[in-house]
C-alpha cells in the first residue's frame, strides 16, 4: 500500500493544497456573486426609473382625463340648466293656454246658455229666419 504510505508523508501538503483549492473557488464564487448583484442592481435601478416615468405618465393622463371630465360636467350642467329654463317657459305657455281655452270655454258655455234660453221658433221658416240673422250676428270668439 504505497498509497497509504504517500498520504502519510504528504498529507500535510495535501491538506494545505484543498484548503487554498477551497479558498481560491470560495473567492471566485464570491467574486461572481458580487457582479451578479452589481448587474441586479443596475437591472433594478433601471426598472425603478421605468416605474417612475409610468407613474408620472400615469399621473398626467389622470390629471388630463379629469380636466376632460370637468368640461364635459359643466357642460352637460350648462345643457341642463338651458333644458330647465326652456321647459319652465314651455310650462307658463301650457298656462297661459290653458288660461285662454278656459276663458274660450266659458265664454262659449255662457252663449250655449243664452241660446237655450232664448225663445225658439216653432215653425220651419221661423227657424231659417232666426239661423239667417243669428249667422250675421256671429262673431267668432278669439277674433
Amino acid at each position: 500500500m504505497p498509497i497509504f504510505g504517500l498520504l502519510g508523508t504528504f498529507w500535510k501538503p495535501l491538506v494545505g493544497l484543498l484548503v487554498i483549492g477551497g479558498v481560491v473557488f470560495y473567492w471566485y464564487y464570491l467574486t461572481s456573486k458580487i457582479e451578479n448583484q452589481a448587474l441586479q442592481i443596475v437591472n433594478l435601478k433601471s426598472q425603478a426609473a421605468d416605474l417612475a416615468h409610468q407613474r408620472d405618465d400615469i399621473k398626467r393622463r389622470c390629471e388630463e382625463n379629469t380636466a376632460t371630465l370637468k368640461k364635459a360636467l359643466e357642460d352637460q350642467n350648462a345643457n341642463i340648466l338651458a333644458f330647465q329654463g326652456k321647459a319652465e317657459e314651455m310650462e307658463k305657455r301650457a298656462a297661459q293656454q290653458q288660461k285662454i281655452t278656459q276663458t274660450q270655454k266659458q265664454q262659449y258655455d255662457k252663449r250655449l246658455e243664452a241660446l237655450r234660453q232664448e225663445q225658439k221658433p216653432a215653425t220651419c221658416e221661423g227657424s231659417i229666419k232666426f239661423l239667417i240673422e243669428e249667422g250675421r250676428k256671429a262673431t267668432w270668439i278669439g277674433q
